[in-house]
């Protein structure tokens, strides 16, 4: 015969496992629900269709959810402009800094894809602005929208604290690559907001961005640059200055220009 002490524990033991048993089965159904609703909720954000994408989220999907690829759906969204989508996402608690599978986050995503409204938006929403894209060669948003030419983000970027002297993997800035590009607008706004104007580039043979404007022919870049004081007579890794550099490609209007500059033959 069982003790009174036995029995006891018995009676009590016996609902606590009701109770566990009854907490899997319902965890169990909740799991899947949930992961259902982060599958339609990535596919309602490829698709930029933002009821759907809210009604999803007040169901429970998560703001941060990700799909089989490790993208985000906010840094989908930021990939293809949805910019009520983004805000939908922000506004549930979606992380603006965190990054996909590839390194990227939806700052660097929306400034490579053109998107002002969405690179201002996860601005005001504490995104990292000098974060490192790992995909682009550790490029920051704002070098990657130099290198499209997208002056509005560049600008947007500056006004919120982007370093223009951060360098990526290879040791470019994003005024050396406007400059080798001859985008004057954004050489104009990176030098109005603190660029190094006569910082050498590493993989650029140690080049200014004077001597880079020289090089490809980009006049209204180098009067750009002349009218900030560049130093006219640096020299690159081969001791070539600007000068030299346009006369041996046959940019004569540049040049005169530097000659008048001060440069030295």
């Amino acid at each position: 015969m069982l003790s009174q002490r036995k029995v006891t524990d018995r009676r009590i033991f016996r609902p606590i496992q009701m109770l566990s048993i009854l907490f899997l089965a319902v965890l169990i159904p909740l799991t899947g629900y949930t992961v259902e609703l982060n599958v339609d909720l990535m596919n309602a954000v490829s698709m930029g269709d933002t009821a759907t994408v809210n009604v999803l989220l007040a169901k429970g999907a998560a703001a941060n959810a990700k799909d089989l690829h490790g993208r985000t759906v906010l840094t989908v969204a930021a990939y293809y402009g949805y910019t009520d989508v983004v805000k939908a996402l922000l506004a549930k608690g979606a992380d603006p800094n965190m990054k996909d599978v590839y390194g990227q986050t939806a700052l660097t995503l929306a400034a490579n894809n053109g998107h002002t409204d969405i690179v201002k938006t996860l601005l005001l929403k504490g995104a990292e602005v000098n974060a490192k894209d790992l995909y682009w060669y550790g490029r920051t948003a704002l070098v990657i929208a130099v290198v499209h030419d997208h002056t509005h983000i560049v600008k947007a970027l500056l006004a919120n604290g982007a370093d223009p002297n951060m360098k990526d993997r290879f040791g470019r800035t994003a005024l050396s690559i406007a400059a080798y590009y001859g985008y004057t607008d954004v050489v104009k706004a990176l030098l109005a907001n603190g660029a190094d104007i006569n910082m050498k580039d590493r993989d650029y043979f140690d080049r200014t961005a004077l001597i880079l404007a020289a090089n490809n022919g980009h006049i209204d870049t180098i009067k750009a640059l002349l009218a900030k004081g560049a130093e006219v007579n640096e020299k690159d890794e081969f001791g070539e200055t600007a000068l030299a550099c346009a006369e041996r490609c046959g940019h004569t209007k540049i040049a005169r220009l530097l000659k008048k500059a001060g440069a030295r033959e």
